[in-house]
């Protein structure tokens, strides 16, 4: 590991303002201007095409097929992550959001996108909690770009307000293609498409695990990467669902999370 990644420095993650949690609360996603240092975002990206490639060339990591090449679970490997992921400093933002509410960290990913002529091709309409195993709702994810991220090199959409319509059902990895506005045509009249989003290195879109949400084909010519990090309310319940992100843990049914790999986030 180089030594610009060997220390861990977290300062410079800033407070939220009451605006962005409304934001969030009322809608079911914001977006953070600003919020993580660039400092933190250059280890990030160092990290991830040290592991993927620097073009996310690795074939390891193409298991998303043509959408975008991933590196879930990556926390799991590197303890530097884990430190930075699971920190009080980035715990700060979802507890801000949740009212304060005890959240455990569930998982993280690198994710690139290529540009459309290399495979980078749009991510369908869809929900996340549907693919976990979750007994409620709550869960959401920090969407950390690495690099800037215009709407046309495939920054996320949201359906506002979806978050309110209930689980939809399983769209994310449909192989017909299919995905929840197909599903359900009138879901665009009832919960309005988010403007296009224009990110900059240091700025955090948010969206809870319900929130219907899109990615457009990376249709500049640079590899769009991303970091994400998961969170859940402590108290949720595993309900036996299958997933990757719990394969090989000793959970047991409708009990808690209660394991070293999701940890209670300090507050």
């Amino acid at each position: 590991m180089p030594n610009d990644v060997a220390e861990v420095d977290l300062s410079g993650i800033r407070s939220l303002a009451p605006e962005e949690i409304d934001h969030f609360r009322t809608h079911g996603w914001a977006k953070l201007e600003q919020v993580i240092p660039r400092r933190l975002t250059d280890q990030l990206l160092v990290i991830a095409k040290e592991n993927m490639g620097a073009d996310a060339e690795d074939p390891r990591f193409n298991s998303r097929g043509s959408r975008y090449s991933a590196w879930p679970r990556a926390a799991r490997e590197h303890p530097w992550l884990r430190t930075v992921s699971q920190s009080r400093e980035i715990g700060s933002i979802p507890t801000s959001l949740t009212g304060g509410r005890a959240l455990r960290w569930y998982t993280d990913i690198f994710m690139a996108k290529r540009p459309a002529q290399d495979g980078g091709s749009r991510t369908p309409w869809h929900q996340d909690l549907p693919h976990q195993p979750f007994d409620r709702g709550g869960a959401l994810t920090l969407w950390i770009p690495l690099v800037d991220c215009p709407a046309e090199r495939g920054s996320m959409r949201f359906l506002s307000g979806s978050v309110a319509a209930g689980p939809l059902g399983r769209f994310g990895l449909r192989k017909d293609g299919i995905d929840i506005v197909d599903f359900y045509p009138d879901v665009v009249d009832r919960y309005p498409i988010s403007p296009a989003i224009d990110l900059q290195v240091g700025d955090v879109t948010v969206h809870d695990f319900l929130t219907v949400h899109s990615a457009r084909d990376n249709i500049t010519d640079t590899t769009r990467w991303v970091y994400a990090v998961t969170f859940f309310p402590a108290e949720t319940l595993y309900n036996g669902a299958a997933s990757n992100n719990t394969q090989g843990i000793d959970l047991r049914l409708d009990e808690e999370f209660d394991d070293e790999i999701f940890p209670v986030i300090p507050t």
